[in-house]
């Protein structure tokens, strides 16, 4: 595809050059006292640009009232892409490429993976941000000992941490949902050493995403495992509540801080939950059409019985 001049018709200012025809950052504006066009050209690096053309591809979509499919997303990323060349790209440009453009869908995801090999060379922290990268290249049926085997390299790397404090590389903690238990208690001893070191200065993000994780090896629980994660839980938790208390945080911050401490001091991430008296659960609202006289007020009203919680969300469509 190639840049063409533009011609609006009526004043108007194309910002990013966000428009069919436009593949850098061009910006058009229109005089329509005189008919001119005056054209003011700011250029945007390449992967700016793709990011720019994947936006307004999808958009054009939402306006028409559409969801892209599958085929169509692949068409797009492929189109964003089209003048990127992976090879010359930075640890840097690529997080900023996979934060907007799902890579994944593309034709390319060789090259890019490639290239992110390349750039996990090294014990530094922008090698651990590649190595982290290589993650959102799997496909769904990846098979989980892939995956389990890049996470063991990547808890491997000893600038790992450094990336983590710099609020990088955490892309890796959303294959622990994809590993068999057996592997996520394989992966323990590596990630309670990890975790262990000094958390002060860590990012809301960092707490977040080992929140999650404990979750993980929670649901993978096998005999004293959860005393061996208890150390870590306690060090989060006093880190998280020193960081609530000392710091000025975003209200951003605060709510995925306290989010994670709740998380990791809950039954669940202390490995109490399962095998264990359920926590008690009031119910707002009850009903059964088979029987209206029929009446709870709480969980434990229900003890005896066989239940059946789903947790879902009005936007969960599966749910």
């Amino acid at each position: 595809m190639q840049s063409k001049p533009i011609t609006f018709a009526s004043a108007a200012v194309l910002t990013l050059g966000l428009c069919a025809g436009v593949t850098q950052a061009e910006t058009a504006v229109v005089d329509t006292a005189t008919d001119t066009t005056a054209e003011v050209v700011e250029t945007l690096s390449p992967v700016d640009t793709a990011v720019a053309a994947h936006k307004a591809a999808f958009q054009a979509f939402r306006d028409a009232g559409k969801w892209p499919s599958m085929d169509d997303r692949a068409v797009m990323v492929n189109d964003a892409l089209a003048d990127l060349d992976p090879a010359t790209l930075s640890v840097s440009e690529m997080e900023t490429l996979f934060a907007s453009v799902p890579v994944l869908y593309s034709d390319h995801t060789e090259s890019y993976d490639a290239r992110l090999a390349e750039l996990a060379q090294g014990d530094s922290p922008e090698a651990a941000r590649a190595a982290s990268l290589r993650f959102h290249l799997l496909q769904r049926d990846t098979p989980s000992s892939k995956r389990a085997e890049m996470l063991d390299d990547l808890f491997q790397m000893p600038g790992l941490v450094e990336a983590w404090r710099q609020g990088k590389a955490y892309d890796g903690f959303g294959s622990f949902g994809w590993l068999e238990p057996d592997q996520i208690i394989a992966l323990q001893p590596d990630f309670v050493a990890l975790g262990s070191q000094e958390s002060s200065e860590m990012p809301s993000a960092y707490f977040s995403r080992m929140a999650s994780a404990f979750y993980n090896f929670a649901r993978a629980e096998a005999d004293g495992s959860a005393e061996a994660r208890e150390p870590l839980r306690v060090s989060l938790v006093d880190a998280i509540s020193a960081k609530l208390d000392n710091a000025e945080l975003s209200e951003e911050d605060t709510k995925r801080l306290s989010d994670a401490r709740d998380r990791l001091n809950g039954a669940y991430a202390r490995g109490k939950l399962l095998g264990h008296t359920a926590p008690e659960l009031n119910f707002i609202w009850w009903s059964n059409p088979s029987d209206a006289d029929e009446s709870y007020a709480k969980l434990s009203d229900l003890k005896g019985k066989v239940v059946v919680i789903d947790f879902w969300a009005t936007w969960c469509g599966p749910c």
